[in-house]
């Protein structure tokens, strides 16, 4: 069916603004969309778990957020990016999925039944002894808790890699790679609109699982908030198993089917480009204006963003001293903003920009902010 027929749009009406979609595309929208629900769903659970686990970890706050940021999410990402680029140039795009997806989802499974229940035995306290003694000052109090709560801070870390690695790069250029750009524009937004709604979900889901009795029958765990976060990591593992099967499918069902990709054509759009090592990317993001300004934008944000959360953390930390309390104010807020998000992703971002433009659009968020 072509864009317009007999003078008329494609689309018209609420189906225009809500689901502008044809029948024959349900077979790679449903499963794409099913995806971004469950990774998103996966990212707003950990979102909060990772900040419960730090903050409440032994002796540890709000102050170590900062830290963990710089010293330990940095790094992590520099390496997270060089293992990604190295697997890149010798696999193909679903082989790295699946390992990175893996890699992840066994990490958490280890994390339950390996390292949090033997998080104090595996505390590195000679180490820590011997920092303590050559850096006295409570201004290195912070980093050193970093290190001896290592086994919080790696989780810290591989929640936060989920969203820059597993949703943005990986799902996302998953997507870029098999969406045409006759598609783009009516799929992008539908995509973006089930990952917002799935906060909601992953928000009451963490609420009432936070909010379960503690249940001496079950042999795991010494309070509530220890079998709360089992039952949360296992349904992040339980999601990420089904994006593994549902990519599986749809490798097998749907993009061998030139109807829905064609590689060809994937390649002739630019979606596809060559391989480049870590320091021909660089070279290349160097070279370019507009990339230096996107990435100056990406970095004000998370200085900004950072700033403001560090401070609000902080005062609902000292207002919450259980860490199944936090966890459920935590999930209640996310509930909330995830709800307005798909409001604003449904009715207001796409027509703000259709009729104010992008730029105008892009600068409400610091306008309001200030």
């Amino acid at each position: 069916m072509t864009t317009m027929q007999a003078g008329r749009p494609e689309f018209s009406g609420f189906r225009l603004f809500l689901w502008p979609i044809h029948r024959h595309e349900l077979k790679k929208l449903i499963p794409m969309l099913i995806i971004f629900f469950l990774i998103s769903f996966d990212y707003n659970v950990l979102r909060t778990m990772k900040d419960t686990l730090v903050m409440y970890a032994p002796a540890s706050g709000a102050e170590v957020l900062p830290f963990l940021k710089v010293w330990a999410m940095f790094p992590g990402t520099l390496l997270m990016t060089w293992i990604f680029t190295r697997l890149s140039n010798q696999f193909a795009r679903q082989t790295v999925t699946y390992i990175l997806l893996s890699a992840f989802l066994i990490y958490f499974f280890l994390f339950v039944a390996i390292l949090y229940p033997n998080s104090e035995n595996l505390e590195p306290t000679w180490l820590i002894s011997k920092l303590r003694h050559y850096f006295p000052s409570d201004g290195y109090k912070w980093p050193i808790l970093m290190i001896q709560n290592w086994v919080f801070t790696s989780f810290y870390v591989m929640a936060e890699l989920w969203s820059n690695i597993i949703f943005f790069v990986l799902i996302w250029g998953f997507a870029n790679q098999v969406t045409r750009l006759s598609e783009a524009k009516r799929f992008y937004g539908l995509f973006g609109v089930g990952a917002n709604l799935s906060g909601v979900l992953a928000g009451q889901a963490s609420v009432y699982l936070s909010s379960l009795n503690y249940n001496p029958l079950l042999p795991y765990g010494n309070n509530m908030w220890e079998q709360s976060m089992l039952f949360l990591v296992t349904m992040v593992i339980g999601a990420g198993l089904i994006v593994m099967y549902l990519l599986r499918w749809m490798d097998k069902n749907v993009l061998n089917d030139p109807i829905y990709y064609d590689p060809a054509e994937a390649s002739a759009e630019g979606r596809i480009q060559g391989k480049l090592s870590i320091r021909e990317a660089f070279k290349y993001l160097l070279r370019s204006r507009y990339l230096i300004f996107l990435a100056l934008i990406v970095f004000s944000y998370n200085v900004v963003i950072n700033l403001t959360e560090v401070i609000w953390k902080f005062e609902v930390h000292e207002l919450f001293t259980n860490p199944s309390e936090y966890s459920v104010y935590m999930n209640q807020v996310s509930t909330v903003i995830a709800i307005i998000a798909t409001v604003s992703a449904m009715f207001v971002s796409g027509n703000a920009i259709r009729v104010f433009g992008w730029t105008f659009t892009a600068m409400l968020t610091p306008a309001l902010l200030m």
